[in-house]
């Protein structure tokens, strides 16, 4: 959907070969900056609330990637 919205529109089986996913475990999230060879730029670093919030207010869509380890 993210790629929708910015006008890189991909198939879902492109995606699951550009990402590197394996249907059993995923990719590493560093896996999106492959994304570059559909011509999209991709920020990946560590942020907080307050950097969310200020690319959102900006009209910047967000991923966010969250450790769920300790949640357990």
């Amino acid at each position: 959907m993210v790629l929708q919205f910015n006008g890189h529109p991909a198939t879902y089986s492109r995606l699951l070969e550009l990402l590197g996913i394996d249907p059993d475990i995923g990719a590493p999230a560093a896996n999106l900056l492959r994304l570059a060879d559909l011509d999209v730029d991709v920020a990946y670093r560590s942020g907080t609330l307050a950097d969310i919030a200020a690319h959102i207010a900006r009209g910047e869509p967000c991923i966010a990637f969250v450790h769920t380890v300790q949640l357990r």
